[in-house]
């Protein structure tokens, strides 16, 4: 199991976003581009060398505070951009069905986390 940190906000554009979908539909198509490739640079920086033949994820929101944000609002977006970064760098040969089973979407709240994030969890499936 490899496990993978990445921000809920990022800066695009020198302006500070939250990365979920109500931001995603109503961004410019070139401010969702650059997300996404400031996405995968995260994300490559941290990937090995693994291919995977079948996964699942796990997906965790580390929060500070009950909030009125929805989960599934931050993690669709998470799962969709981190699976598109594993494709990109071969680590995974497709995100279809074929190769992806799904994931499992949770949040923990500690009050001393003092900038909220994901954990991805890759979590490798046997045939």
């Amino acid at each position: 199991m490899n496990k993978y940190i990445m921000p809920i906000h990022f800066t695009v554009r020198e302006k500070k976003i939250f990365l979920g979908m109500n931001w995603y539909k109503k961004t410019h198509w070139s401010s969702q581009n650059t997300s996404k490739k400031l996405y995968h640079e995260m994300v490559i920086d941290q990937l090995d060398n693994i291919l995977h033949n079948k996964i699942r994820l796990n997906i965790t929101l580390y929060i500070d505070k009950l909030t009125n944000k929805d989960l599934g609002n931050i993690t669709s977006l998470h799962e969709k951009y981190f699976l598109d970064a594993l494709v990109e760098n071969k680590n995974l040969p497709d995100d279809c069905l074929k190769y992806y089973l799904g994931m499992h979407t949770d949040y923990i709240i500690d009050k001393t986390i003092e900038i909220p994030y994901v954990c991805i969890e890759v979590l490798e499936v046997s045939e």
